[in-house]
């Protein structure tokens, strides 16, 4: 600075509101000079002529400006060398551990696959949310296949952007590319990852092979940097005090510096792995069965529930074969399976019936098996989660038996019957209805009412709310009488159901009925006023006796009857 004022001096343009400026400044640049680098014995200063300074003098001076910029500058050297350790080493932590946070938080979510994508969403965020000990700026991401975001929890508003040509800058993995590529190779990532806004995070991509998608884990470069410098500002504020000749202060100062960001590294250690065991003990507390082996089907982990399922402690099963400890009759079926996922790359979901020691009997289980990858991209393993069953099968064969009953009620019943959908979809039509309009389910069933009854007013009861009773409907040359009645899910209306009944069928049965009470109204006059007695019986108690046979036995006839 002083170089360059007194060299704007030469130039009167630049000097002319500075005279006396840049006078003092060329004098004060001389002394400096003169005081540290004059190689002359005795040196003149140029305020005062009268006055030598010695050269013992000039070359305390010097050593001393020597040995201050040196410790200055290692000071410096070391401050930033420790500086840029601890930001690549916590770096490299966070990436590793978000590799292992978006494994653990898929797995979790494993039972929600078989599910609606709203379900699974809801799923990840919700075991994100439960993470504790995390900075403000992390959060996490869900890409589907198309590049487009379906979970953002730090700006959910961004939901339904493209985020495909976000770029992807390397990291354990060599290459550059962009997001949509990832998505489209299915293989996990851990590095460099450039967000929509520009901002340049650390990252990690997990697979979601049955989704096609891909789960994010993020954080700014930018905001990590940010908490490594804040602990060593109180180390700038040290080099200035250094260069006001406070040595001793400086030094001290770094001293503590150093030992404060030492401190938050450790701080930021502790609360990764705080976090990473809130993630095991998520695992752990699971009410799945979770395991892990490699690749010659030797369990590397299981969670508590299969080992409380397999009445195994850890370190009895932990390197043996899983077709060794469950049971005989599963082991073959279990090798072949994972045989599968190992060969295919792909997850594997069936439903077993397994018997294990802890239960009393056979259960069904469904089995999801995936394959385990290492940083690489390669398999290394087969990761498996199981769940109880049983009591969906059986609710499911209930079902099934009810509707096989219900459907050969409504096939049995001698009234014509449809049920419509809210939407007027035709989905029930039995078989007194496909005799009385002359009609086959395989044709009609699915498509609208209209269509097949036209002129029917089924449509309107959802939305009227309301039943009727014995309408008269024509149909070609027959007159039906049908009831129609919404059907009903609690309080809301998913449809309607129409019952109606041939008219001309049903005067030929009053026709039939008023004939035979005729005939039983001549018979019973006929018994009654015989004189002979008579006594009518089936094959074990007595159905009639008339008053004649009371008079002649003199039995009482309604005492006999029975």
């Amino acid at each position: 600075v002083i170089s360059a004022i007194s060299a704007g001096g030469a130039n009167k343009q630049h000097a002319i509101w500075v005279p006396n400026l840049c006078e003092n400044a060329t004098k004060i640049k001389a002394f400096i000079n003169n005081i540290i680098f004059a190689p002359h014995r005795e040196i003149k200063m140029p305020s005062h002529p009268d006055t030598v300074i010695k050269r013992s003098r000039v070359s305390l001076a010097r050593a001393t400006f020597l040995l201050s910029a040196s410790l200055i500058s290692a000071a410096l050297i070391i401050g930033y060398v420790s500086y840029r350790y601890s930001y690549v080493m916590m770096e490299n932590t966070y990436q590793d551990f978000y590799m292992n946070k978006a494994q653990m938080i898929v797995k979790a979510a494993a039972p929600y696959l078989e599910k609606s994508d709203s379900e699974l969403l809801m799923a990840l965020d919700r075991y994100w949310e439960s993470a504790h000990n995390r900075p403000a700026d992390e959060y996490i991401c869900v890409v589907d296949r198309q590049g487009n975001l379906l979970l953002h929890t730090a700006h959910p508003q961004t939901v339904g952007n493209y985020a495909g040509d976000n770029s992807i800058l390397g990291g354990k993995q060599a290459g550059t590319g962009r997001l949509c590529e990832l998505v489209a190779s299915q293989q996990n990532y851990v590095g460099k990852y450039i967000a929509s806004s520009g901002d340049d995070q650390i990252a990690a991509f997990v697979a979601i092979p049955e989704k096609k998608w891909m789960l994010g884990v993020h954080r700014s470069r930018g905001g990590l940097e940010q908490q490594i410098s804040d602990g060593f500002k109180p180390m700038v504020l040290g080099f200035v005090v250094v260069c006001a000749l406070f040595m001793p202060c400086a030094l001290f100062m770094l001293y503590l510096t150093y030992s404060r960001a030492q401190r938050n590294q450790m701080e930021a250690t502790a609360a990764l792995e705080e976090s990473e065991r809130g993630y095991e003990s998520l695992v752990e507390t699971m009410p799945q069965c979770l395991y892990r082996t490699d690749l010659q089907g030797r369990m590397s982990f299981a969670n508590r529930s299969l080992l409380q399922a397999l009445e195994l402690d850890l370190d009895e099963c932990q390197g043996k074969p899983m077709a060794e400890i469950l049971p005989t009759d599963s082991a073959k079926e279990h090798l072949a399976q994972d045989l599968q996922v190992i060969r295919t790359g792909q997850p594997t979901d069936n439903v077993d019936c397994l018997l294990l020691p802890a239960q009393q009997e056979a259960r069904f289980v469904e089995q999801v098996k995936s394959p385990v990858y290492n940083s690489e991209g390669d398999i290394i393993g087969v990761q498996g989660i199981f769940w109880d069953i049983t009591d969906k099968k059986r609710a499911e064969n209930k079902l099934k038996q009810t509707m096989a009953q219900l459907g050969t009620v409504l096939q049995s019943v001698p009234s014509g019957i449809l049920a419509v959908n809210s939407a007027g979809v035709l989905n029930i039509i039995n078989q007194k209805a496909e005799e009385v309009l002359g009609l086959k389910a395989a044709d009609v069933v699915g498509s609208h009412i209209s269509e097949c009854v036209p002129g029917s007013e089924l449509t309107k009861t959802p939305s009227q709310k309301k039943a009727e009773f014995g309408k008269p409907f024509s149909w070609g040359d027959k007159t039906l009488l049908v009831s129609r009645s919404p059907i009903y899910d609690g309080d809301k209306v998913i449809g309607a159901v129409s019952v109606f009944h041939d008219q001309s069928e049903m005067e030929a049965v009053q026709r039939q009925l008023e004939r035979m009470t005729r005939l039983k109204n001549e018979y019973t006059s006929l018994v009654e006023n015989s004189h002979d007695g008579v006594l009518i019986t089936d094959c074990e108690s007595i159905i009639k006796v008339n008053s004649s046979f009371g008079r002649i036995t003199g039995f009482v006839p309604s005492s006999l009857e029975g």
